[in-house]
């Protein structure tokens, strides 16, 4: 219920496929509608079938310099890590900064100017640092559309620091989204509904209220637990296990109730605030 999702209601009835005109349109459209709300006309903007995770792969699949891991310690900059390593592409200090900006393991944010981003969970609560020459996001999350497409945004004169299109087909080919980007399409198979639900969402979103929401829903349980474990505000609020009840957690089926992490997660932007309101009074009893 407080998961990293956002709770929405949408109608949707499949009467066109991806390789239609309609479709073209709407991806056409959703692409105007995020350079627009986010003033990103100097980026490319790909849709990725998939996940954050999945776009955040065909990134580093794509680069021929190596890159340097950097940021807070975490679960995600670990599996970037390993990840970069696994291709002999782990850099040094000098190579091109990659970094979580929010380290959701921890709730800690990171900034730095020059680099490749997973803003998978930052996006559009944070600002993207300078000068970034790329950086990941999703349909869902904070913008909260349905899940199922990776958003990268590669900075239009920052094409040179990824591969060529590579002769073979790979959907961890950047170059080949690029290329069907140019023609309002996905090189594989995508939710049409996804591109129709994100496009609604767009037009409905205002960056400024998403922030304040986010600070008071944050306000909200920050005054409820007797400690929670990251700076605050922030997308994402970790607390201990034992400053929970348990049978309010799963009540509520707050993140990680039914796993063996350490801590429960709260995401800070998937209810409105008399969600958030409603979960305090437990906490408080």
């Amino acid at each position: 219920m407080f998961g990293p999702n956002k709770i929405s209601d949408f109608s949707h009835c499949l009467s066109f496929s991806h390789r239609t005109e309609k479709f073209k349109k709407i991806y056409r459209e959703t692409t105007n509608a995020l350079k627009d709300k986010f003033d990103l006309h100097e980026f490319d903007i790909l849709f990725i079938p998939g996940s954050g995770t999945t776009a955040m792969e065909a990134v580093m699949s794509s680069l021929k310099v190596p890159a340097n891991v950097t940021g807070h310690p975490g679960k995600f900059k670990s599996r970037w890590k390993d990840f970069l390593s696994s291709m002999d592409k782990l850099g040094l200090s000098n190579d091109v900064p990659l970094f979580c900006q929010l380290e959701t393991s921890t709730g800690q944010s990171f900034e730095q100017p020059g680099g490749i981003v997973d803003a998978i969970s930052s996006f559009p609560y944070y600002k993207i640092p300078p000068n970034t020459k790329c950086f990941v996001t999703c349909s869902n999350k904070q913008l909260g559309a349905f899940p199922g497409l990776g958003i990268v945004c590669v900075r239009k004169d920052s094409w040179d620091m990824f591969y060529e299109k590579r002769a073979h087909f790979t959907t961890r080919d950047l170059s080949l989204y690029r290329e069907k980007a140019l023609e309002d399409q996905t090189p594989t198979t995508c939710g049409t509904q996804i591109f129709e639900h994100l496009l609604q969402r767009m037009k409905d979103f205002e960056i400024n209220k998403h922030r304040e929401s986010i600070n008071d829903n944050c306000k909200i349980i920050e005054e409820s637990v007797k400690k929670v474990e990251n700076p605050m505000p922030c997308p994402v609020i970790n607390i201990k296990k034992k400053f929970i009840k348990e049978k309010v957690a799963k009540k509520y089926e707050i993140y990680n109730h039914n796993n063996n992490s350490e801590v429960y997660q709260i995401f800070s932007y998937s209810n409105d605030s008399d969600q958030y309101k409603k979960l305090s009074k437990e906490l408080l009893k």
